[in-house]
């Protein structure tokens, strides 16, 4: 289409040129010199017009990618494409001026690719080449890589798999070595966290009080506590574990973890079995709240895999779980347990990756109780 119209633009000014040269009256003194000058110039004219390089199209630019019909990008995409790689500005939004930082590398190695592309074509990225950007960063930054995609699943429909595997390699071998803490490193952060390895001092006030006291939720330090079963009756990490599940921010996963792992070790009928010693039910109900929250949609994010505890639960399905319900309603004298609906077979992969946030330097293990995790490799002797 394009080479049409030029070629079609090219026939238009020589026959308008040759009309102007005849339309002048054959008496008149100008036409000799149309004819000895302006004949040559529209002549040249067309000549360059003829050898002129057409303007390049920008369909057909595929960067990176196969030439595999797509369809085009809407608005929406291509300016998040290109607010998510070209015009982020890393330094500002990580705190971190490193240029050597594998996020402000990705970005810059983004920008001269981008410039290149332009400068050879001499016109706007095409759909192909800002997806091409878009893949290579998703690739090379787990940092902004949702946890669920693994990196190999934006190489699909890549013929030029190179600066993939070096922009890797670069940000690999950053981590590797500037990622590692020293020895002063990490006695500094354990003075700034508390100094004590299992750090059970924060514990002297009680779970509850621990957990209002982080700044932030941690889902993953939550499910921890909440569904590892061994001990969980000890001081109140029970009334903690209902204290996380009143929370909308709790994981759909912990609560299907903890609502099978009450039914699966007995633990309802030893709280039924206390509750009617000490006429105190808080417990029995604050479980029968959280299933009538599970089922009414209460937890909405599921980004953790389900059955990772080491306590954790068989497998138990409904029919099962439903007969151990009725032994313990029978036995005890509790109204009718709410029936779970939906809950999670273990191993579920998560649809919904982690969200941003809160990271607490703490972790739970019931051969360790609460313990401080530090945020890196084990320390290397500086020496």
């Amino acid at each position: 289409m394009r080479k049409f119209v030029d070629t079609s633009l090219i026939f238009v000014l020589i026959f308008a040129g040759i009309a102007l040269i005849f339309s002048v009256p054959n008496d008149s003194g100008f036409m000799h010199f149309a004819r000895a000058a302006l004949a040559p110039l529209f002549a040249l004219v067309a000549l360059f017009l003829l050898l002129r390089k057409p303007h390049p199209r920008v369909i057909g630019r595929h960067g990176f990618l196969n030439t595999t019909p797509r369809a085009p990008l809407s608005e929406g995409e291509r300016e998040r494409f290109i607010g998510m790689t070209l015009q982020r500005n890393n330094a500002i939004e990580r705190n971190n001026t490193d240029p050597d930082h594998p996020v402000n590398r990705v970005t810059s190695e983004l920008q001269e690719i981008a410039a290149k592309w332009e400068a050879e074509h001499g016109g706007p990225l095409s759909d192909d080449e800002i997806r091409s950007l878009y893949q290579l960063y998703m690739y090379a930054d787990p940092g902004t890589r949702p946890q669920s995609r693994q990196p190999e699943q934006y190489l699909r429909n890549v013929r030029q798999i190179e600066p993939f595997n070096r922009l890797r390699e670069l940000c690999e071998t950053w981590r590797q070595t500037k990622a590692i803490p020293t020895k002063d490193d990490f006695n500094a952060w354990l003075a700034h966290v508390g100094g004590d390895l299992t750090a059970n001092q924060m514990l002297l006030n009680g779970w509850v009080r621990f957990l209002e006291s982080l700044p932030g939720n941690d889902p993953e330090l939550w499910h921890s506590i909440a569904t590892e079963f061994r001990g969980i009756g000890d001081r109140d990490r029970l009334a903690a574990a209902f204290w996380i599940l009143r929370h909308p921010e709790c994981d759909r996963a912990t609560a299907s973890d903890f609502i099978r792992g009450v039914l699966s070790f007995n633990l309802l009928e030893r709280l039924a079995q206390k509750a009617a010693r000490t006429d105190d039910w808080r417990h029995i109900e604050s479980f029968y709240d959280v299933i009538n929250r599970y089922n009414q949609g209460f937890y909405k994010r599921h980004s953790l895999t389900t059955g990772q505890a080491t306590d954790q639960p068989p497998d138990l399905g409904l029919k099962e779980m439903g007969r151990i319900a009725s032994k313990v309603t029978n036995s005890t004298g509790l109204p009718k347990i709410p029936k779970p609906v939906g809950l999670i077979p273990p191993n579920s992969a998560p649809p919904d990756p982690l969200p941003e946030g809160y990271k607490a330097p703490y972790g739970f293990a019931p051969d360790s109780g609460l313990f401080l995790v530090y945020p890196g490799p084990v320390w290397r002797d500086a020496s």
